[in-house]
């Protein structure tokens, strides 16, 4: 299974009536580019059979932009499990419910330090960080449907 890790893309700063973190929204830029790159990811992908996201409206966004990008047809589903300051074990069990399930590729969309801890998670070990830039794509495949070991096999921002 192919685990798509997908940090949102730039969003505005707080202040100008955006009074928490939870309401940031995406940049007309940080719309355009994550429009752009996800269009080539289509084209070198299989299209996710699922799409977790953060709840914080700049992850939402994201995560429908990628939907739309895919054709995606789905429900997107949002998590607590996906949030900046969440432990990233503790989406492994949704992971590894998913990879029991056989899909070609599941996408997750979050914030950091999260999803970074959550690659190095993937990747190396529960200590490690690879830190991702707004919009980056980092895509692990997981080495068996029993297991939450994998290696990188892409990384684009």
């Amino acid at each position: 299974m192919l685990v798509y890790l997908f940090r949102h893309g730039h969003a505005c700063g707080l202040g100008a009536g955006i009074a928490s973190d939870e309401e940031r929204f995406l940049t007309q830029d940080g719309i355009a580019a994550l429009e752009a790159a996800a269009r080539k990811y289509v084209a070198e992908l299989p299209r996710p059979e699922r799409i977790l996201h953060s709840p914080f409206r700049r992850a939402r966004e994201t995560a429908e932009i990628v939907a739309r990008c895919f054709e995606f047809d789905a429900a997107l589903e949002a998590t607590d499990k996906l949030l900046s300051e969440a432990d990233p074990a503790a989406i492994l069990p949704e992971l590894q419910a998913a990879a029991a399930s056989d899909p070609e590729a599941i996408a997750l969309v979050g914030h950091e330090p999260h999803i970074g801890r959550l690659l190095g998670t993937l990747i190396a070990d529960s200590r490690a960080s690879v830190p991702m830039s707004p919009g980056m794509l980092a895509v692990v495949e997981l080495e068996g449907s029993t297991s939450l070991w994998g290696r990188l096999v892409m990384a684009r921002s």
